[in-house]
C-alpha cells in the first residue's frame, strides 16, 4: 500500500504506511532523505522508514506491535476536522457530523468529543 502524510495533534508531520505511523527523526543535509521512527516509542518499537527527496519509501519491517489502521484513521480524521473547522458551521455540529462519517474502527480510536471540540 502507498504511504501518505498527515499531521499530529501538535501540528507535526506524520508518515502513515501499512497501518503504522512514523514521526520525523532526522533529515540528511546532503541527500534530502528523511528518516522516520515509529511513533510507538512507549513500547520501544524499533520500526523505521526513510523517504527520499523523490518521495520513495524504504521501510524496516521490524515493528514489535500489530498495525493499527483505526489509530491511523483517527489521526487523519482529527487532522481533517482541524483543517476544515475554520470554514465550517458551529463547532459542536461540525464535530458530530465529522464523527458520523468515519468507520467504527476509526471512531473507537478518536479522542473524546469534548477534546475534539476544543481542538478544532
Amino acid at each position: 500500500m502507498a504511504h501518505r502524510f498527515t499531521v499530529s495533534e501538535l501540528e507535526h508531520r506524520k508518515l502513515i504506511h501499512n497501518g503504522s505511523m512514523y514521526t520525523r527523526h532526522s533529515t540528511s543535509s546532503t541527500l534530502g532523505n528523511i528518516t522516520w521512527r515509529c511513533d510507538q516509542r512507549d513500547i520501544k518499537c524499533p520500526g523505521k522508514a526513510t523517504t527520499s527527496s523523490k518521495d520513495v519509501l524504504l521501510c524496516t519491517p521490524e515493528h514489535n506491535h500489530q498495525p493499527d489502521w483505526g489509530r491511523c484513521g483517527a489521526t487523519e480524521a482529527v487532522a481533517q476536522m482541524t483543517a476544515t473547522a475554520s470554514t465550517s458551521r458551529a463547532t459542536s455540529a461540525f464535530v458530530q457530523g465529522a464523527i458520523a462519517r468515519v468507520s467504527i474502527e476509526v471512531s473507537v480510536k478518536l479522542p473524546k468529543t469534548s477534546f475534539l471540540k476544543r481542538k478544532v
